[in-house]
């Protein structure tokens, strides 16, 4: 049966009439990766650089502009995969329909969530050599250029699941649509709302205080706190140059108390 959840045919027939959300993940993807690069060389042509100081700046649009524009429409994927896949559950007779399955739920589960990375992964892998293919035309082409390429599919497929499984989190908290809104807006902002509160607390009856930002448990609600921080301070480190650390932070970031 697990080889059956996985099969080619049982996906071809879950995504009857899905087929909207990988065409729309590719558009995103289009001007992501291969409108953004030929702008940006375009951009850099006009400007008159060498092709050495293009090349420099290539390299460099890899480990930033690609990270933060791939990153949005990774995010909105993961959101749009997560609600499409667990909708249902919003519906007691839905629900008891799946539930009556002859199909254990861990296999439905894991089925939709197998599906929903095919609908991603799909259009990314397709737009990125694309992208590949049109620095390779302009002579942009390295081995160090496919490792950034994997480092970076690598780091936003863990945005990809942290997002995915947060909203099917909060699907599966919440009984309705308005509800779900409302709890994702706090999953995803409560922590920088918390802290803000607390400066402007601060500011107010504590003005020879510290900035509460710069350490302590208001700097971990920042940047860990809510997925929107944590990805933030995950794409921070990313662009910096520490990959590692930026795949490191799902778990404990031992700076906390530097």
């Amino acid at each position: 049966m697990k080889s059956k959840i996985y099969s080619s045919d049982l996906v071809k027939a879950s995504s009857k009439g899905q087929f909207w959300i990988p065409c729309f993940l590719m558009i995103g993807f289009l001007f992501a990766f291969p409108v953004a690069e030929l702008v940006m060389l375009g951009n850099w042509t006009g400007q008159e650089y060498t092709p050495d100081q293009i090349a420099l700046l290539y390299e460099n649009f890899w480990k930033d502009g690609f990270v933060v524009t791939g990153m949005a429409v990774t995010a909105g994927a993961a959101i749009i995969n997560g609600i499409n896949g667990f909708w249902y559950m919003y519906s007691s007779g839905k629900i008891d329909l799946y539930h009556s399955l002859p199909v254990k739920r861990s296999g439905l589960f894991w089925h939709r969530v197998y599906t929903g990375l095919l609908y991603d992964l799909i259009p990314y892998m397709t737009m990125m050599f694309f992208s590949i293919c049109i620095g390779a035309m302009r002579g942009f082409f390295s081995l160090r250029l496919m490792g950034l390429a994997l480092k970076m599919l690598l780091f936003h497929l863990e945005v990809y699941f942290l997002l995915y499984f947060v909203t099917i989190l909060v699907i599966t908290m919440t009984g309705n649509i308005l509800t779900g809104i409302l709890v994702m807006i706090g999953v995803c902002l409560y922590g920088k709302i918390l802290v803000l509160l607390m400066e402007g607390y601060r500011h107010m009856f504590f003005s020879t205080d510290y900035d509460i930002r710069a350490c302590g448990v208001p700097k971990i609600l920042e940047e860990y706190g809510t997925s929107v921080g944590f990805l933030e301070t995950m794409g921070n480190k990313y662009i910096e140059g520490s990959c590692m650390a930026a795949m490191g932070t799902v778990f404990l970031p031992l700076h906390w108390w530097e």
